[in-house]
């Protein structure tokens, strides 16, 4: 074989040796780094199964995915600095349906393809009473919204649900995460509300919704987490020279956690305890009831939520949740879903992979 024959010969092995190296540098970055690939792809596939009653669900009967919230759940500041002013509703936590983000609502899709209700893509910030984007599907959190926009909402589901081919009588999954806007800027209140009458109005609010869903949405599983003490973003974003001058300059995005007074950070955080008490309270009362095809459920690990970086921070304005942390909610939400009550975690674990269920995992109301 001749010298210039191998050389040629080792040529084109390291250019295959590059290329394939290439290759699989970009399936990373673009299936990795960009969500295309979810960690629900190693799972397989549930067996066929008839629930005999709510309690009785595996993710695979889920048909319908619904969500109710703020910006939290509509996707703001998801994408950081880069995203400005957009909401990225389709890799949102609880039922962002991009393909291949994950979360709780494609994890389902893994077992259920046919199911529906996703918000996908991105648009401009939506306030609450403004017109849905037919992209949002039954995404109807929005940006701002607290526990005095239950009722429209519920009434955007509604129609939703009503101009589709949705089978009324399938399994629904409804989350909910609201509460934050009613405590962001409740020590700024004059008269203060004391604890106990904060909580009240909250948990009035709160069970009226769910008395609403009940009346009209048939065949319910209500999912939710109750919103986490938010006062830690101070201790996080205090050494931050952008974060400093962003809620210097713009003090109108939860001021109470973003205060320089304790005393304030502290009441707003008993607010949220108490809130979430009332959850708890709201969530016993529905089970007590029994119901065969209705029950209330909350997920306890915000319990304790502690935001461990500012990598789980918006880089738009150290408040929202980042990606990275819409992705490891949406695997905290999916596991404490499929997990036993008395096992349930309350505290957060960003580190946490997904579990994949069995066949007689269920989504447990108990």
């Amino acid at each position: 074989v001749s010298t210039q024959s191998t050389g040629s010969t080792s040529r084109l092995l390291f250019k295959m040796c590059w290329y394939r190296t290439f290759v699989l540098l970009v399936f990373f970055y673009t299936f990795t780094v960009d969500g295309i690939f979810s960690p629900i792809d190693n799972c397989p596939a549930l067996p066929p199964h008839t629930p005999v009653d709510v309690n009785d669900l595996s993710p695979a009967d889920i048909s319908v995915v619904i969500n109710m919230g703020d910006s939290i759940t509509a996707g703001f500041g998801l994408n950081g600095a880069e995203g400005f002013l957009d909401e990225f509703r389709g890799q949102s936590f609880p039922i962002g349906g991009d393909v291949g983000a994950p979360t709780v609502f494609n994890f389902i899709k893994h077992f259920n393809p046919n199911v529906f209700g996703s918000s996908v893509g991105s648009h401009l910030v939506e306030l609450p009473g403004e017109a849905y984007y037919p992209s949002d599907g039954l995404n109807a959190a929005q940006s701002n919204a607290d526990s005095t926009n239950y009722d429209y909402q519920i009434q955007h589901i509604l129609d939703v649900i009503s101009g589709s081919s949705v089978n009324i009588s399938e399994w629904k999954l409804f989350n909910i995460l609201m509460g934050a806007n009613d405590a962001c800027p409740i020590c700024e209140d004059n008269p203060l509300p004391s604890v106990q009458k904060a909580a009240a109005d909250y948990k009035t609010r709160l069970g009226n919704a769910i008395q609403l869903i009940y009346s009209k949405i048939p065949k319910v599983i209500v999912n939710i987490l109750p919103m986490f003490n938010v006062s830690g973003v101070y201790e996080l974003t205090r050494n931050s020279t952008y974060c400093f001058i962003f809620h210097d300059v713009i003090p109108v995005e939860c001021p109470c956690a973003f205060s320089s007074d304790i005393n304030q950070r502290t009441f707003m955080d008993d607010v949220l305890t108490a809130y979430r008490e009332k959850v708890v309270e709201l969530s016993n009362e529905w089970r007590a009831k029994n119901l065969p095809d209705f029950s209330v459920i909350y997920q306890p690990f915000t319990t304790n939520l502690k935001i461990p970086s500012l990598a789980y921070l918006s880089t738009l304005d150290c408040f929202h949740p980042s990606k990275l942390a819409h992705q490891s909610l949406a695997i905290a939400t999916w596991n404490s879903l499929i997990t036993p009550f008395a096992k349930k975690k309350t505290t957060w674990d960003p580190s946490e992979t997904l579990q994949c269920p069995t066949a007689s995992s269920r989504i447990f109301t108990s």
